[in-house]
């Protein structure tokens, strides 16, 4: 296993064509040493109505990071609500649910596609810390009064890069990508660098989360290098 520990490891699911990089049961695109960060794959959540109101599908999405020290990014992801008479909401095994609503009264309603204003597309942050998530959707009148405009609702959570047209656009609103951060481990910095417990290797310097408990690792000044196999 190339990988400091389990909790880091990634597989080559060579099952799928082309073989989809995984952690997990999520697909990896890319992944930041410096940022302790990957950019990741996860199911949106949709309702869909025909033209009389009556629901036609419904899926809702819950994705567990697990005891991994992996949590969703708290600054790069926001919960996003796209559809019309749409109240999406989010939550984890207990602790905190929120929600937003998004609106427009019918195809007149122009959307913005620099932002998500409230008008068939609506954001809100993330709390820290979070390592489980569920969404799901509402409608408040069942989209009685849209008839076959924007039949279908979506919450999905969204990095930076969302954009609003190009996903109105696309035939394939599935899955969304996602920034997931990590910690080498969940606990304080050493105080003896030379540590056995400790996450970094050489000529590195640990540095704490702003995203809940934990350190990641950076080479010193003046050594590059990857900080968890040695700075030279």
């Amino acid at each position: 296993m190339c990988a400091m520990n389990g909790n880091f490891f990634l597989n080559c699911r060579r099952r799928d064509s082309p073989p989809k990089l995984m952690i997990g049961e999520l697909e990896v695109f890319s992944l930041s040493i410096e940022n302790g960060s990957m950019i990741a794959s996860i199911s949106t959540a949709h309702r869909c109505y025909d033209g009389f109101g009556n629901r036609t599908s419904d899926i809702n999405t819950s994705v567990k990071l697990g005891s991994r020290p992996l949590r969703f990014s708290d600054t790069r992801n926001k919960l996003t609500a796209f559809g019309c008479d749409t109240v999406a909401y989010m939550g984890n095994t207990g602790s905190f649910w929120s929600g937003r609503v998004s609106i427009c009264a019918n195809e007149s309603a122009k959307l913005n596609e620099s932002s998500c204003s409230g008008i068939g597309c609506c954001q809100i942050p993330l709390p820290q810390s979070l390592k489980s998530l569920n969404l799901a959707l509402l409608s408040i009148r069942n989209h009685t009064n849209l008839g076959e405009f924007m039949p279908c609702d979506y919450a999905l959570l969204a990095d930076e890069t969302f954009n609003i047209a190009e996903f109105q656009a696309s035939k394939d609103k599935s899955s969304s990508n996602v920034t997931i951060e990590w910690v080498v481990k969940e606990k304080n910095c050493p105080d003896d660098p030379n540590s056995e417990v400790y996450g970094c290797s050489d000529n590195t310097t640990c540095y704490y989360s702003k995203n809940g408990q934990g350190y990641r690792c950076k080479c010193k000044p003046g050594f590059q290098g990857n900080p968890y196999l040695g700075c030279v």
